[in-house]
Formats: C-alpha cells, sequence, structure tokens
C-alpha cells in the first residue's frame, strides 16, 4: 500500500522544485539494512559499545521507502535529504508513521477507531 501526498517546501534541484512525494510499505529487509548502516561504534568508561542511533535509522529506514520524489532519481539519497526543510521533513516522518500505524492496525483486522 502505497501512500502519496505533497510536501510544503520541496527538494531543488536545478531550477525544478520537486514536491510531489510517495511511500511504500516498510519491509524486514528495510530495517535490517537500515541498521547495518546506521552502527557506530562509541566509546565508553566499560568498552567500546556498538550502537543504532535512531536518527539515523530513520534517515535511512524514510530513504528507502521514498518511491517517488517528483521526478528525481530513486532512491532518494542521503545528501538530497538532508536538504530537506524541517517542515518537509516533519511531514514525511508523519506521513510515514500514520502508514506504519495503519498497517499494523490492519495486521490486527481492524481500522483505526476506537473500540
Amino acid at each position: 500500500m502505497n501512500q502519496q501526498f505533497t510536501l510544503k517546501d520541496g527538494l531543488k534541484n536545478g531550477s525544478e522544485t520537486h514536491k510531489d512525494v510517495e511511500i511504500r510499505a516498510l519491509t524486514a529487509g528495510d530495517i535490517i539494512i537500515a541498521n547495518e548502516k546506521s552502527r557506530e561504534v562509541f566509546l565508553t568508561p566499560q568498552g567500546p559499545i556498538l550502537m543504532c542511533p535512531s536518527d539515523k535509522v530513520m534517515i535511512e529506514v524514510l530513504c528507502r521507502v521514498i518511491t517517488k520524489f517528483g521526478d528525481l532519481k530513486m532512491p532518494l539519497s542521503k545528501e538530497e535529504f538532508y536538504k530537506l526543510s524541517l517542515t518537509d521533513f516533519d511531514i514525511l516522518t508523519e506521513k510515514y508513521l500514520e502508514m506504519r500505524e495503519k498497517s499494523d492496525l490492519d495486521a490486527l483486522g481492524r481500522d483505526s477507531q476506537p473500540l
């Protein structure tokens, strides 16, 4: 189930601004790859620890689930993603979380209406 929407500011590429976005449902592979790409070693008093910062995981996931961003070539690179306005980042994150919540409710066999 894909979701389409329009961002407020968009992503400028040359003289063109791309605002129309389509995202797809997340897969297990998306999560695995996003975690692998986000791993960092942090040094602690107890020694090194391997962590996946949640902000980096979210960026990796969003770059993977965006299937269309105007006429830009997909997948969207992190460098392109970093150029988004805070407003557009919030919209994109909100739409992704809405779609994720909806798919979780569908898996339970009910809609988003309270019981």
